[in-house]
């Protein structure tokens, strides 16, 4: 479902704040409306409370961390996202159905696992993936979107209706991206949240439809990996980039969002795109 401008500002807001004690009576007063109606349109558009909401970023944010930043302990981790490491640890395993230490172990082990720089087959991994990575400072990007709650799977659709709406004002010089908030292996598939959007040269103003809001790109430091392939490749892309290049890298994402920069897109769905990971 589409999301109107108000609840994309609340949901920016959150994600903003999301290692602060953030709750659903600061979320409405930043968005100059009561509570009680905040938080009725907040799940008639989401699917959720706004606090099952707050937890759930939490926790899965905190996730990502634990998947991505070996050098952290779990107490550090939990307490970036406002836990004590006992509740962190309670409230993680009531949500995951596994304590963070298990949770981190399986996906990685304790030896010979990802964070093993002799695992040979990992570091074949990594090796391939850090040659084609660079470093780069982008420029900030001023941007139209759609933000969507639903599985990336959907996305064709929605990208497709997005374009029929504004191909007319895009030009060759025209930018493309995806912004994605979510870990498909650890959030359900069906509440991934993403935009989709388009450098908005020319489209200042321009918003046919209620869930289309302008905003910003950030620019600054990034890890940018480009992915040849088909839509069916992409996930394992992702493991390696995400699961294996970042954490043995030595690079520490930040609060930025990555996002991608598409290049081409066939009927067939082979694609050609950049993968932007903000980067400390």
């Amino acid at each position: 479902m589409g999301i109107s401008e108000m609840i994309n500002d609340a949901i920016e807001y959150i994600l903003i704040h999301i290692e602060e004690n953030v709750t659903a009576e600061s979320v409405a007063e930043h968005c100059h409306v009561s509570r009680f109606y905040f938080t009725r349109i907040f799940k008639q558009q989401t699917g959720e409370s706004v606090y099952a909401f707050i937890k759930k970023k939490k926790l899965e944010f905190s996730a990502f961390r634990l998947k991505s930043e070996s050098d952290r302990s779990i107490t550090e981790i939990a307490s970036q996202f406002g836990y004590s490491s006992s509740n962190y640890s309670s409230a993680f395993s009531d949500y995951f159905g596994m304590s963070p230490n298990k949770f981190r172990h399986e996906h990685f082990g304790s030896e010979g696992g990802i964070f093993d720089p002799e695992n040979k087959s990992v570091r074949k991994v990594f090796d391939e993936m850090d040659e084609k990575i660079r470093i780069k400072d982008l420029p900030e990007y001023s941007i139209i979107y759609e933000r969507r709650i639903g599985a990336y799977s959907d996305m064709k659709k929605y990208w497709r209706e997005f374009c029929d709406r504004y191909d007319r004002f895009c030009t060759p010089d025209t930018l493309y991206f995806e912004r994605t908030f979510d870990d498909p292996s650890i959030t359900d598939a069906d509440k991934c949240l993403y935009d989709i959007c388009m450098s908005d040269e020319g489209l200042q103003g321009i918003a046919d439809n209620d869930s289309t809001c302008h905003g910003t790109m950030n620019g600054g430091r990034f890890a940018v990996c480009p992915f040849k392939g088909y839509l069916s490749e992409i996930n394992q892309f992702h493991h390696k980039l995400m699961g294996i290049w970042l954490p043995l890298s030595g690079n520490t994402i930040d609060t930025r969002y990555s996002y991608d920069v598409y290049h081409k897109v066939t009927e067939d769905y082979y694609m050609e795109f950049d993968v932007c990971i903000p980067v400390k």
